[in-house]
């Protein structure tokens, strides 16, 4: 008889966590005849990921279409390498032709690797803000946010601790039964703009080329219009 597993509180900490989707992912599954092929271009994608984002103590885990990042602690170098990671994460997928949508969340979680097993309210938080977007991007929600400017008040600096060249404030557009719902999510975000990691000059036109690209080969409007809004905020930012 298989064991369960115990609760072990050294599992349960606050963490910076990140919840990111791979979008369209039903149907690339079910365009594909070999059953490798999901798996090949996640670790393409994880090849192009540059090696010094692969020394972060970055942990990672995979079900179906949703991919969760966490750190063993609460600390601002944690955020850091968390924020570089799933950035890159997200470019080098974008490269691919591979669209990702992400949150990063503050908070409680429990993890424990070694039985799989993963639950919070900052895991909660960022699944929330990662399936409600309406693009194609990855934003820090406001647990994140808040956190950040508590680091801020306690090194007692007015400065934007955040990357403020690749981060953006934006109104970032939510899936429309999302803002109709009882639970109100604030869609006033710090944004990521996305390309840093593509590398060389005029990198955001390449993602916008790539936006394009994507984008006329939607054949649902809905889809369409995620990229289109990515595009718009890379554009005007």
């Amino acid at each position: 008889m298989r064991p369960q597993p115990m609760a072990d509180p050294d599992c349960f900490a606050q963490r910076w966590v990140v919840c990111i989707d791979w979008l369209g992912f039903s149907n690339f599954i079910l365009s594909q005849k070999k059953w490798i092929k999901p798996f090949i271009e996640y670790s393409t994608i994880l090849d192009c990921i540059p090696q010094r984002d692969k020394n972060f103590n970055v942990n990672c885990t995979w079900f179906s279409d949703t991919f969760i990042f966490y750190t063993d602690d609460n600390s601002y170098q944690s955020y850091g390498y968390l924020k570089v990671y799933s950035t890159d994460f997200i470019d080098c997928a974008l490269r691919k032709h591979i669209p990702m949508c992400g949150a990063m969340a503050f908070g409680d979680l429990y993890a424990d690797r070694d039985h799989n097993i993963f639950f919070g309210k900052a895991l909660i938080e960022a699944y929330e803000y990662t399936v409600c977007q309406d693009w194609i991007g990855f934003v820090l929600c406001p647990s994140a946010i808040k956190r950040i400017e508590e680091i801020k008040r306690e090194k007692g600096t007015e400065a934007e601790i955040y990357d403020r060249l690749n981060f953006k404030y934006w109104e970032v557009p939510l899936k429309k039964k999302i803002e109709q719902s009882e639970r109100q999510l604030s869609n006033h975000l710090l944004a990521y703009r996305l390309g840093r990691a593509l590398g060389g000059h005029n990198t955001r036109e390449g993602c916008i080329s790539i936006l394009e690209s994507l984008r006329n080969e939607a054949v649902v409007e809905v889809v369409r219009k995620k990229y289109q809004n990515t595009i718009d905020f890379l554009q005007k930012t």
